[in-house]
């Protein structure tokens, strides 16, 4: 090995070639190639060698060029011995070093990013996972309010509460809506009684409204006509006419307060409003022409007592809520309740809920009581 170096050395001294030059264009050209191959034909080299291998070849043979210029036509070449070559090598091994300690660096700033971004990234995964735990407890403590609110603070009492809730429901009345009361004009028969008109008048600003009973009663009737007419699901029951002074008025009008001379009056009056929920009734079947003109669409019936009074409709959804309102008024005043009451400790008394499962309990039972009513055919 050391015959061939010689040779080399030799023939560079005959030709006047610094060796120390040509051994750095062979490095440089080394290291230049492998930078340059790596970005150009993208080869599984990282990116952060490859600029100082390129910076390193340059310089290696910026390096070789100076000394070939200084030293191309100088005698000191012919003293150029082996291990000068060998010091030579050193001082390559030096700036590969160079090199090497560029890339570590190189490569520590690629981790140092890398750390950064993988901080960055946890600490977004677990705010987003805080904010996740955070509106899944809020939405907890909601519901848990709404169930307290619902056990807690929607207990009825009184004629006016009652039919303020009414009011609202069939009001707000959108998807569904299930009606089941002694007439078509609740609150008519009441509005003549002085103590709940001046009670109902003291309370509606509360409620939102500054009507008399009379104006809200009037108003009801004239929305339960309208959403019979445009709510998707419907149904109504009332007491028939052959039962009605049975079950409904003869006892109302023996209770205290009641005047007997207005009996007549109420009478015709809930039979107008029948008929009248009866003829849009009729023309909701007319405008769906689904049937011959003059069949019943069996929205409305009648039956001749009834347990207890409810109200069921679909509400709007509240603002920033996803989930669909149901409100459930239940008037716990029926056809044995207003026969045997005690007049002096009585006082009507009901609840209001907006618990899907309590809606559908008095949902079910409003269905099975209209199973069992008869359909209205025709006005009286």
């Amino acid at each position: 090995m050391e015959k061939i170096a010689e040779k080399v050395i030799d023939w560079l001294q005959a030709s006047g070639i610094n060796p120390l030059a040509v051994i750095c264009f062979f490095f440089g050209i080394a290291f230049l190639a492998a930078g340059l191959l790596g970005r150009i034909l993208k080869y599984k080299i990282e990116h952060a060698s490859r600029r100082p291998a390129m910076i390193t070849g340059t310089v290696l043979i910026a390096l070789g060029l100076c000394l070939y210029g200084l030293t191309a036509s100088a005698e000191w070449t012919k003293d150029i011995t082996l291990h000068g070559i060998v010091d030579t090598l050193f001082v390559i091994v030096a700036i590969a070093s160079c090199f090497f300690a560029y890339y570590m660096r190189s490569r520590l700033q690629e981790l140092q990013s890398t750390s950064r971004q993988l901080v960055e990234t946890v600490s977004q995964s677990a705010k987003t996972s805080s904010e996740q735990i955070v509106k899944e407890v809020s939405e907890a403590e909601a519901k848990l309010v709404r169930h307290v609110e619902d056990a807690t603070r929607h207990l009825l009492i009184g004629l006016p509460a009652i039919f303020d809730r009414a009011l609202q429901l069939i009001d707000g009345a959108e998807r569904e809506l299930w009606y089941v009361g002694f007439v078509a004009n609740f609150g008519y028969a009441h509005q003549f009684r002085a103590d709940i008109s001046n009670e109902y008048a003291r309370l509606s600003p509360r409620y939102g409204s500054n009507k008399s009973l009379a104006e809200a009663v009037e108003f009801l009737k004239r929305r339960l006509r309208e959403a019979a007419h445009n709510v998707p699901k419907v149904n109504i029951l009332i007491i028939d006419g052959e039962h009605f002074d049975q079950s409904f008025l003869t006892p109302l009008s023996k209770r205290a307060r009641y005047d007997d001379e207005r009996a007549d009056d109420i009478r015709t009056k809930c039979r107008d409003a029948r008929d009248n929920l009866f003829d849009y009734i009729q023309r909701r079947h007319d405008c769906a022409a689904a049937n011959r003109k003059g069949e019943h669409l069996d929205l409305l019936r009648e039956a001749s007592s009834l347990p207890i009074q409810l109200i069921i409709a679909g509400l709007p959804r509240k603002e920033g809520e996803a989930r669909e309102r149901v409100g459930c008024l239940v008037f716990m005043v029926g056809t044995e309740v207003l026969l045997g009451a005690d007049e002096v400790a009585f006082r009507e008394a009901g609840f209001y809920s907006e618990l899907e499962e309590v809606a559908e309990v008095y949902r079910q039972m409003a269905i099975a009581l209209t199973a069992q009513a008869r359909p209205v055919r025709a006005a009286r």
